[in-house]
C-alpha cells in the first residue's frame, strides 16, 4: 500500500521536484521508473547495500536516467555531509522519501533525522514523504500480525516502534 501511494504521488506531483532523496534506498526501483535528466535522484544507504543493489540492477541491465548512490548511515552524524558532497542542492525543491524505515527506529532517532534533514533542505516547496505503522499494530492479537512481526525479528529487522 505504501509503495502504491508513493508511486501515485510521484506520478501526480513528482515532476515539481528538482531532486529526490531516498533514505534507505535498498532495492527500491522507483528511481528507474521516475528519474529523468531534469530530476536528479539520490539514494542513501549503507555501503554493502548499495554495492549489492548496483550488482543486481547491473546484472538485470537496469539503469536510471539520473541516480547518485550515496554511502551513509542515518544513525551517524556525517551522512548529511555525504549527501551534500554528492551534489545535493539545498536550495531546490526536493522530495525526501523515507519508505519502510520509520518502524525500525525509536522516536528520538526519527526526531533527530527530521532535524538533520531540515539543515540540508531549505527550499520551501520541498516535501517529506514518510510511511509509518501506528502503535495499534503492536497491540493487535492476530496470528498474521504476530507472525509478521516475528518474521521481521528473525530476519534481523525487528520493528521498534510505531507512532500515531
Amino acid at each position: 500500500a505504501r509503495t502504491v501511494d508513493l508511486e501515485r504521488h510521484l506520478g501526480r506531483a513528482g515532476s515539481q521536484f528538482a531532486q529526490v532523496l531516498v533514505l534507505g534506498v535498498g532495492f527500491d526501483p522507483k528511481r528507474v521508473r521516475f528519474s529523468s535528466e531534469r530530476q536528479r535522484w539520490f539514494g542513501l544507504d549503507l555501503r554493502d547495500m548499495l554495492r549489492e543493489r548496483e550488482a543486481r540492477f547491473g546484472a538485470a541491465s537496469v539503469a536510471a536516467a539520473s541516480f547518485t548512490p550515496v554511502v551513509g548511515d542515518i544513525l551517524s552524524d556525517d551522512w548529511t555531509n555525504s549527501i551534500l558532497a554528492a551534489g545535493f542542492k539545498s536550495d531546490v525543491p526536493t522530495l525526501i522519501i523515507a519508505e519502510g524505515i520509520s518502524m525500525y527506529f525509536p522516536r528520538e532517532v526519527l526526531a533527530e533525522l527530521f532535524v538533520k534533514l531540515r539543515t540540508i533542505v531549505a527550499a520551501p516547496d520541498s516535501r517529506f514523504w514518510l510511511d509509518h505503522v501506528s502503535t495499534a499494530l503492536f497491540e493487535l492479537d492476530m496470528f498474521e500480525v504476530r507472525s509478521f512481526l516475528s518474521s521481521m525479528a528473525r530476519l534481523g529487522e525487528p520493528f521498534v516502534t510505531g507512532f500515531d
